[in-house]
């Protein structure tokens, strides 16, 4: 009886929260709504609304679930007074759009079609009200005509939501409304126009049989070989299997190994969609998925361990031979049918990505969703190689060489470790303020003079670690340098196999230093991860310091063109406004 009134209580809560939320969108729009406001009105701590729906977005999700199931309630009634199928799904689908356009949420959504957070909940965002709204509509068609097979079922209320859903989004004014243009290095390739018409056959002309399915359709960032411009596209994602889950992508980081996949260091298959390094939501989830569920908040794992080679089993799950060597794999399609692939199995600059279970790790909803995204590579490789391979310990000296994502990472992971001087290196004076963000206590131009620089600041000895984070032979000779005898210099940048570093064997002697790399800061992703994300939580670690631009899909070349010339940090692509909201909310 107790865990009932617990249960009780939350629904409560949860419901106090959804009609404060729904109120606040209908009077000022879901752009202005502000979780704090809503917390007031319902009566609860700002807090209790991140454990109840995880962000902002969330809320704006469970909102749009809630307005769509009252709806359904109006339509069952409906389809219940017709025994013919094809007829109640029409009278239905009527019956749905004259009660959705006249709700004032939708009415208010419809109308201020400027305010993106809205409008998304009915597009790009809208795969919570279609999966909940298809799930009910599949029970009561259940009900009602037992004689139609279950696939059938799913198969016409999935239609009947989207048609349902296209009709009240796609008036004439916004299909012919001006794509926005896209900046210089990428351009966008099959627009999308509601309900593509050749994406399904419909209704039988007697209207009794649907003999066709509309695609999953998302839009991702695809390249169609090396150095080709880059293109916004419609692609077609596979069905969820049974081992694997569909997750709506909140934040995707742009990585140098994005970068390397289009300009000739590696060597993927095309067309490409790009990207690897990401969080999400999970939107679906296979039958025999255990280890996460539908709602849950993930981060992807570019190179999951198989558990079973020869590495695994040692304990060095980075050296998987299950990933060593993959570039791409071939995964859904283009809006033409052209056969595409992904980044490194992941293809995380798109709005969803379907994905193996062991791929993803769970993560608390307490995080901030979109910068989690930098856990799943940039942070764990920096951390880690701290960690992991440098072994840093409190007291000891540190020197970073690269300042990028994986280099302030490291900066960080110094930090953390107790490292008494962190001394961060890099060939652009614009990184001073970020290396100092992320921990470090002095900083230097990576010149010949830094060397100099570094023993002056130890004593004459040179630093304890030194970490190099750029993957060029100059870099690792400037680590190399920095360190004291018996030092320990890592890398853990992707080098080129023209770019050579060569040592006498003098040196090697009399220094006595280690010389190791870093794979993917030689952790496993499944316990790292986690262990990274309780420094963030516990406000040790801040995910913030390693962005220094948030944009669009659109915005990438120009991330490439940054990460080129050495400028910034992390690029951080956001799909929805809801996340960076979520976090000045926050604040």
């Amino acid at each position: 009886m107790a865990a009932t009134g617990e249960s009780q209580r939350s629904r409560g809560t949860r419901d106090r929260i959804l009609d404060a939320a729904e109120r606040t969108a209908t009077d000022v729009g879901m752009a202005k709504l502000r979780v704090g406001h809503v917390a007031t009105l319902a009566g609860v701590s700002r807090q209790t609304v991140y454990n109840e729906f995880g962000d902002k977005f969330g809320l704006a999700q469970a909102v749009a679930v809630r307005v769509a199931d009252r709806l359904i309630d109006d339509i069952e009634v409906e389809l219940a007074r017709h025994p013919s199928l094809p007829e109640a799904v029409g009278w239905g689908m009527a019956l749905a759009l004259r009660a959705a356009a006249e709700q004032p949420l939708v009415q208010l959504t419809l109308a201020r079609r400027d305010d993106d957070d809205m409008i998304a909940l009915l597009t790009t965002d809208a795969a919570a009200v279609i999966h909940a709204a298809t799930h009910r509509l599949v029970e009561i068609g259940g009900k009602l005509w037992p004689e139609i097979a279950p696939e059938d079922h799913v198969l016409i209320a999935e239609l009947a939501t989207r048609m349902t859903i296209s009709h009240l989004v796609c008036t004439p004014s916004r299909q012919h409304r001006p794509r926005p243009s896209s900046p210089a290095g990428s351009r966008r390739c099959s627009p999308r126009a509601g309900i593509r018409s050749d994406s399904y056959t419909g209704l039988a002309p007697n209207g009794s049989v649907l003999v066709g399915k509309v695609p999953d359709m998302v839009q991702a960032l695809v390249a169609r070989g090396v150095d080709s411009e880059l293109e916004i596209c419609d692609v077609t994602l596979p069905e969820t299997g049974e081992h694997e889950v569909r997750v709506a992508v909140r934040g995707a980081g742009v990585c140098h190994s994005d970068l390397s996949m289009i300009n000739g260091v590696l060597a993927p298959s095309f067309p490409l969609i790009l990207g690897h390094e990401a969080s999400g939501v999970v939107t679906e989830a296979g039958e025999r998925v255990s280890r996460v569920s539908v709602g849950d908040h993930v981060v992807l794992n570019w190179t999951p361990p198989c558990r079973d080679c020869w590495f695994c089993l040692q304990g060095e799950p980075w050296l998987c031979t299950a990933t060593e060597g993959v570039a791409s794999v071939p995964r859904g399609s283009l809006a033409d049918g052209t056969p595409s692939h992904v980044t490194l199995g992941v293809g995380a600059l798109a709005e969803e990505v379907v994905i193996g279970e062991n791929a993803v790790i769970p993560v608390s909803k307490e995080l901030p969703l979109a910068e989690s995204a930098l856990l799943g590579c940039a942070v764990i490789t920096g951390v880690g190689a701290v960690r992991n391979n440098a072994k840093v310990r409190p007291g000891e000296s540190v020197v970073v060489v690269g300042l990028g994502g994986v280099g302030l990472s490291a900066v960080a992971g110094a930090r953390l470790a107790g490292a008494s001087r962190i001394v961060a290196l890099d060939l652009n004076e614009s990184k001073k303020d970020l290396a100092f963000a992320a921990g470090a206590t002095d900083f230097a131009l990576a010149d010949k003079a830094a060397s100099k620089l570094i023993r002056s600041l130890t004593d004459g000895r040179g630093a304890d670690v030194a970490l190099e984070c750029v993957g060029r032979s100059a870099a690792i000779r400037t680590a190399w340098g920095s360190t004291r005898r018996g030092g320990r210099v890592v890398t853990l940048g992707v080098g080129a196999k023209d770019d050579p570093v060569s040592f006498n064997g003098l040196e090697i002697y009399h220094f006595a230093r280690s010389l190791s790399a870093s794979v993917y800061g030689s952790a496993d992703p499944d316990v790292d991860v986690p262990a990274i994300a309780e420094s963030v939580l516990d406000g040790r670690l801040n995910l913030d310091t390693f962005v220094s631009h948030r944009v669009g899909l659109d915005g990438v070349p120009a991330a490439f063109e940054r990460m080129r010339s050495g400028e910034g940090a992390r690029s951080l692509v956001v799909f929805d406004h809801s996340a960076g909201s979520y976090q000045s909310d926050r604040k």
